[in-house]
């Protein structure tokens, strides 16, 4: 089984073989499974999180996880394990039969790989940093101290009046959940009070697909708007 974390053309993927089913088609189901992102989503970037490798994961260890996905084209971005990779290649060349150490399986699969069909990106899962993402909006609701409902009202109340949301619109409970959870963020970002009208409501028409029935049309829409794009990407290059 797998599953897909899909935003900015790219995708974080979990992907699971029982091991009966090992060495019988599991690079052909994982294909299957970057194939679905690449034409759902257009993603071109995919990466897998440290515990997939082998991180706090000892059956993925122990299992060669990490060579597998090296296998299907998947690197490490982290300057300490592209070297001890570089190194491990040379040890297979130079002795046909090696075999990675627990210890220097255990090093590499601390860190996220990827694999990228076009020109390497930053904007991508994996590489962004979504803690720094997430700040401001933290930052923005610590002021309330325990009085947090209050702020998130009011965040609520300020996205309503950015995107001219009109007070006899409908939301369902989904989706005032998703907008009570995106305000402060909406909130944070710089400069939106000076976006087009259209932009402006094109972010409720996101949140709205946020508390919808299929995650795939929020990260459709979420991916077609430029302007909150390059916004995240400023917020999360400004916590580097």
């Amino acid at each position: 089984y797998g599953t897909l974390c899909s935003l900015f053309e790219s995708s974080e993927v979990v992907f699971n073989l029982f091991p009966e089913f090992r060495g019988r088609g599991a690079s052909w189901v994982l294909a299957r499974l970057l194939a679905t992102a690449h034409y759902r989503f257009g993603a071109t970037s995919f990466s897998l999180a440290p515990h997939q490798l082998g991180h706090d994961n000892e059956e993925g260890l122990r299992s060669g996880a990490w060579w597998f996905y090296e296998k299907l084209g998947f690197r490490p971005d982290a300057p300490e394990a592209r070297q001890r990779y570089r190194l491990e290649r040379r040890r297979a060349r130079v002795r046909p039969g090696h075999r990675s150490s627990l210890t220097t399986l255990r090093m590499l699969a601390s860190h996220p790989v990827f694999f990228d069909l076009d020109r390497r990106r930053d904007d991508v899962l994996g590489r962004l940093d979504f803690g720094a993402v997430g700040e401001p909006a933290s930052q923005s609701l610590r002021r309330y101290g325990d009085r947090r409902e209050e702020g998130v009202r009011e965040a609520v109340a300020a996205f309503r009046q950015l995107t001219d949301e009109p007070p006899s619109a409908r939301w369902s409970r989904d989706q005032r959940r998703a907008l009570e959870g995106w305000a402060p963020l909406l909130g944070a970002l710089r400069g939106a009070g000076r976006w087009t009208a259209e932009s402006r409501r094109a972010l409720a028409e996101i949140v709205r697909a946020k508390g919808g029935p299929a995650e795939s049309i929020f990260v459709t829409r979420f991916d077609a708007h430029s302007r909150l794009r390059r916004a995240l990407i400023r917020l999360a290059a400004a916590g580097v």
